[in-house]
């Protein structure tokens, strides 16, 4: 009887996790550093990954990521978490300029964030191609995580195609005891770049 109550309350706090998990939806546009009211800059230099890097030019127009909700469930703690490219073997570290912001996303909020590629030039291809990872939390705390394969490609300057999202996976429960590295995704989503990924 007791293995029966534990499970049954298994299952309704599992059914009661699902029925709250937020999904999120991208979608990408460009504007200039002049024009953008956004919440937070990414920058993408080497092996590093930090939020206090600026364009120098601020009329060129660099990519927008939009987050906003695709269910009716609120997500707290919404941040761009890590990044990682076809060329990086390690998750590019997070410096001590690295300072995320996290939001709060309810009915049509929206959250946007400039990305770029500061070093984009010494990369062998002229498309970089790799995985955002952005994290988030339920009500109730759960915390999850999509990944987004992109292709940055400063060859379409000043058009809304400099990012495409190639794939939006879909929510993952994190766990906190065992993290998926990005390393390991990005093997797995290997069969989306132009370049077998060792």
């Amino acid at each position: 009887v007791q293995i029966t109550i534990r499970r049954q309350k298994e299952f309704d706090a599992e059914r009661q996790r699902l029925e709250s998990m937020p999904i999120l939806q991208f979608k990408t546009y460009t504007s200039c550093l002049k024009n953008y009211d956004g919440q937070g800059i990414f920058t993408l230099c080497g092996d590093e990954f930090f939020t206090t890097g600026f364009p120098k030019n601020e009329l060129d127009n660099y990519p927008i990521i939009e987050i906003s909700l695709a269910s009716a469930n609120p997500a707290f703690d919404v941040r761009i978490d890590s990044c990682i490219t076809t060329e990086h073997e390690k998750i590019p570290k997070q410096t001590e300029y690295y300072f995320p912001q996290e939001y709060r996303l309810v009915t049509d909020e929206k959250i946007q964030n400039m990305f770029w590629i500061m070093d984009y030039q010494k990369y062998p291809h002229s498309n970089v191609q790799g995985i955002l990872r952005v994290a988030y939390s339920d009500i109730f705390g759960n915390p999850y995580y999509q990944d987004i394969s992109f292709t940055y490609d400063e060859r379409v300057f000043d058009s809304d195609d400099m990012l495409a999202l190639d794939r939006v996976m879909s929510p993952i429960l994190a766990d906190k005891k065992a993290p998926t590295l990005l390393e390991r995704v990005r093997k797995e989503y290997s069969y989306h770049y132009d370049k077998k990924v060792k």
